[in-house]
């Protein structure tokens, strides 16, 4: 009882008391960390052993580490950004790792940052932040995006070692690759968006999912502002060239070039990796065709090729190149693009895909576009996303119930939520609800 009142007087701003309990030969060993100022208790220890024996001062020695390593993770806390300062782990060495890894995502270096978060996780098997941060450097870095489920599994599986709204968030990216259903999907997120977390990583990746998942712009738009917001709160411009990348891509879906524009040119300011460049280079030329400025996409696709060049994957940027001007919507461009490219690759699989896809969203030729996806099928007939491509064909030539039922069965097939498919079957039940 004294202890409050001696700690004062030495001016420490916490203090560790506890107690010991038991019977015969087994006792627990209690100890909790206090705040001075406050008097609650800002950490609990528990070890349990027969102070009786030869490994008393094991059992001692155990309960000191335990303390020191948290007293060391909270040193470091100091130190460390305030959108992943929380990590959940006791080990002090397993937190150095976390914080190297962490620090290299947010400079966009993914391969560092995996390096970093593995070392971690090897000290600490049970640190569920460190896996699940592997699994968003994987998802980021587009070579390595398949490996990303197995790390969302291992995450899924450590994740009650987290707070209820963090197991939430991994439940969210569980949902994204196990779960073909976007109702569960929206339920999420509208939770964890009302969880008021001040962490700039957790309402970008919300952003990003109500951009590519869901479909809502807007909303994507808001969470992004939330990242904006907490920023001019704390006082910290954040300096992930990631979170511009992707702003700039829902400010470009909603016609709003000029804004998308700034976030891709303080990407650029932000970042030497190449790979975010390039990224970088090509989103801001999409832009720039959809806003009719051609000169500008002209220097941003050469800008482009240059970055690929450095990356020493030459050899596929002229189907980069067509891909750029598809998902800007110029579709004739796309076709003329793909179409020349095909003359000198008549076997590349991914660009004959294109051009079908090109005919068929674009509206240009879509039985061109039906009979080129049929000739890819004899090889793959079970792909799903040709399979996809040639209801959706179907459904541009108006035969709306050959693509449903296409479509239908390829949603039981699914192991994650598809959001090319989701659309392709919302348009075609839209289209027979309008023949009714």
């Amino acid at each position: 009882s004294q202890a409050p009142d001696i700690v004062r007087k030495t001016g420490a701003q916490a203090y560790i008391s506890g107690s010991f309990q038991g019977r015969g030969d087994t006792y627990r060993i209690l100890a909790n960390l206090f705040s001075t100022e406050g008097g609650e208790i800002l950490h609990r220890w528990q070890v349990e052993g027969n102070p009786n024996s030869d490994a008393y001062l094991v059992l001692v020695d155990s309960l000191c580490r335990l303390i020191r390593s948290e007293l060391e993770i909270r040193a470091l806390e100091q130190e460390v950004a305030f959108d992943f300062r929380k990590a959940y782990t006791s080990s002090s060495e397993a937190y150095r790792h976390y914080i190297g890894g962490m620090n290299a995502l947010i400079r966009c270096n993914f391969d560092y940052a995996i390096e970093h978060l593995k070392k971690a996780l090897e000290i600490d098997s049970t640190f569920a932040f460190a896996t699940f941060y592997i699994a968003m450097a994987l998802n980021y870095n587009i070579a390595e995006w398949e490996n990303t489920i197995g790390w969302v599994t291992r995450a899924y599986e450590l994740k009650s070692a987290l707070p209820i709204i963090y197991q939430q968030w991994i439940d969210l990216w569980y949902s994204c690759f196990f779960y073909n259903d976007l109702t569960i999907l929206r339920q999420q997120l509208t939770a964890l968006e009302s969880s008021g977390i001040e962490s700039r990583l957790f309402w970008n990746d919300l952003a990003n999912t109500r951009r590519d998942y869901t479909d809502n712009p807007d909303q994507a738009l808001k969470n992004y502002e939330m990242v904006m917001r907490i920023s001019e709160r704390r006082g910290d411009p954040w300096r992930f060239a990631a979170f511009y990348v992707g702003y700039g891509r829902a400010l470009h879906i909603k016609d709003r070039y000029q804004e998308a524009e700034e976030m891709y040119s303080q990407a650029l300011k932000l970042t030497t990796e190449e790979t975010v460049r390039r990224s970088c280079f090509g989103r801001w030329a999409i832009n720039a065709i959809s806003s009719g400025d051609s000169a500008k996409a002209s220097e941003l696709i050469e800008e482009y090729r240059l970055s690929n060049s450095k990356l020493g994957e030459q050899d596929n940027y002229e189907y980069y190149r067509c891909m750029i001007y598809y998902e800007a919507k110029d579709y004739e461009k796309a076709e003329a693009e793909t179409r020349l490219f095909l003359l000198n690759n008549p076997d590349h699989q991914e660009g004959r895909l294109l051009l079908a896809n090109t005919l068929i969203v674009g509206e240009l030729d879509p039985q061109e576009g039906l009979d080129l996806i049929n000739t890819l099928l004899v090889q793959n007939p079970e792909a799903l996303q040709l399979l996809d491509s040639k209801a959706f064909a179907l459904h541009k030539l108006g035969r709306h119930q050959e693509a449903l039922d296409i479509l239908e069965k390829n949603t039981a097939l699914y192991k994650g939520f598809n959001p090319r498919h989701h659309k392709y079957l919302q348009n075609v039940r839209e289209a027979i609800s309008g023949d009714i």
